[in-house]
Parts: structure tokens; C-alpha cells; sequence
């Protein structure tokens, strides 16, 4: 009998503690700093492409309305994308006022493809380019670090060959899914002149031919 009151004491403090255990709070988790994404910079070959394409001069925040109306005047001439647009920006909108930058809206066609009104016809010319990707919706908290791809460029020895370019890969309906395909066409610097050091010009000293006095004749 008492071992049988025994092991129901035992048992019954064993259940109190195991109770206490589950009613102690949790301790707060440590907080984690977010993670930035990897930005992986790569070379690539940009092809000559046939495009129908459009100058414009303004804000770079509203390129996204070029190219809608872009989309609009090709569907509306029966003309086909061959591929996804894209832009070509040529000024640094922190030395250029807003309303002054300049840039190209750019649609693959076939080739010879007739225009719409209002826009003109060519093909790009192929180039190498140092090339990265951007994940999601352009927003003011949400941008390439255009800065950190010219360092890049910069710190691989290469050099600058013309406007920034970019691909909008944006089929999908969420906005967060977008892709967007940055390029910077590069060249490789130039091989530094070797120098060259001249010998020192030797000074020669001309002898003197002898001087022979003549007489006047008699």
C-alpha cells in the first residue's frame, strides 16, 4: 500500500512539473539582420537586333509610359514583337536635369519591318556588355545599384563603350516576378604605351682644318 501511495506521489509531482515546464514563456529569438541578395555580374554578347524604336527626351521615371504606348501603336499598325522591349538610356540623370535626359524605347521586329507613325526603324549594333539581373518592380525602395555595376566595371580593368541598356522581362502578373536584364557595353582598356628611354645625344667636337696663310702674290 505504501509503495502504491508512492509511485502516485511521484507520479503526480512528475505531471506538476512537466505542467510548469509548458506554462514558462519563450524566450524572445535574437533578431537576424536581413540578408542582402547576391548581385552576380556576368559578360555577354548583345547580337544585332531589328528594332522599331522612338527617341524620347524627359524623366527616366516615365519610360514605363513609352513603352505601353509603344505596345499600343505596334498592335494598332499590325506589327509583331519579335522579343521584349527595351531601353536604351544615354545621360546620367545625376548630371542631367529631368527634363533633359535622353533615351531610345526599343521593340525587336523582323527585319524591314515597316514602322508606325511617330517611330523609326534600325538595327543595333552587336557589343559585349557586362550584364546583371534585377528581381521585381522599380520603386524608390526597390532599384538597381547602378553604381556598384560601373565600380564593377571599372575594378575588372574594362572601359565604357556606350549607353546603359535594359531588358524588361515583365510577362508576369505579379509585379514581384519581374525580370529585368541591365547591361554596360565594355571594351578592354587599353594596353599602357611601353616607355621608351632615348640614349643621350654624344656631343662631337669638329677638329679645326689647319690654317695655312697665303701670301698675297708679288
Amino acid at each position: 500500500m505504501r509503495r502504491l501511495l508512492f509511485v502516485v506521489l511521484a507520479l503526480s509531482f512528475a505531471l506538476f512539473l512537466g505542467a510548469c515546464e509548458e506554462e514558462k514563456p519563450a524566450e524572445p529569438a535574437e533578431p537576424t539582420e536581413p540578408v542582402e541578395p547576391t548581385v552576380v555580374y556576368e559578360m555577354a554578347e548583345l547580337a544585332a537586333t531589328p528594332v522599331v524604336f522612338k527617341e524620347l527626351t524627359g524623366d527616366y521615371a516615365l519610360f514605363g509610359d513609352a513603352v505601353e504606348a509603344g505596345f499600343t501603336a505596334l498592335k494598332d499598325a499590325g506589327v509583331e514583337c519579335a522579343g521584349d522591349p527595351f531601353g536604351v538610356f544615354f545621360d546620367d540623370p545625376a548630371l542631367v536635369p529631368p527634363e533633359e535626359l535622353r533615351s531610345e524605347v526599343c521593340f525587336p521586329v523582323a527585319a524591314d519591318t515597316k514602322p508606325p507613325k511617330g517611330y523609326d526603324y534600325k538595327v543595333t549594333e552587336p557589343c559585349k556588355a557586362v550584364m546583371t539581373s534585377f528581381m521585381g518592380e522599380f520603386s524608390e525602395e526597390n532599384m538597381p545599384d547602378y553604381m556598384a555595376m560601373y565600380k564593377y566595371v571599372a575594378d575588372e580593368g574594362l572601359m565604357i563603350a556606350g549607353p546603359m541598356i535594359e531588358v524588361y522581362h515583365w510577362g508576369a502578373e505579379d509585379p514581384a516576378e519581374y525580370v529585368t536584364d541591365i547591361y554596360v557595353p565594355v571594351m578592354e582598356s587599353p594596353a599602357p604605351e611601353a616607355e621608351t628611354t632615348e640614349a643621350p645625344a654624344t656631343e662631337t667636337t669638329e677638329t679645326p682644318a689647319d690654317e695655312t696663310a697665303v701670301e698675297p702674290p708679288a
